[in-house]
């Protein structure tokens, strides 16, 4: 079994792709950071430890990678509003509504 340091540094590592650094370089101080648990590379982790372990780990990685680009920032403080909410199902394009204002929603899609 890993440490829970060595779990933090695999998440961290997994968020530093170009993917997710895209994606958390777009968050604001409201924004909400929803992760799919279907994708193995969460899921397991997030079935090792639970919810509350996997989001503060999930929080402090995210933290992590924003205090590279801001270096100026108290990253902790000035972005403690963002919320981070595992999904367990997709949310198709046709069902984004009002509930998902301020909230960032990922697609996987093929353009032709």
């Amino acid at each position: 079994m890993k440490t829970d340091s060595r779990m933090k540094d695999d998440l961290q590592e997994r968020l530093q792709s170009p993917k997710w650094t895209d994606i958390i370089d777009t968050l604001t101080p409201t924004s909400t950071l929803s992760i799919d648990l279907r994708v193995p590379e969460f899921s397991e982790l997030f079935n090792e430890v639970g919810y509350a372990k996997f989001e503060t780990m999930l929080r402090d990685s995210v933290f992590e990678i924003m205090k590279q680009k801001y270096l100026d920032v108290d990253v902790p403080s000035t972005f403690a509003d963002i919320k981070i909410k595992p999904i367990f199902d997709k949310i198709l394009m046709h069902d984004v509504n009002a509930k998902h204002e301020n909230t960032l929603v990922n697609f996987d899609c093929l353009i032709l």
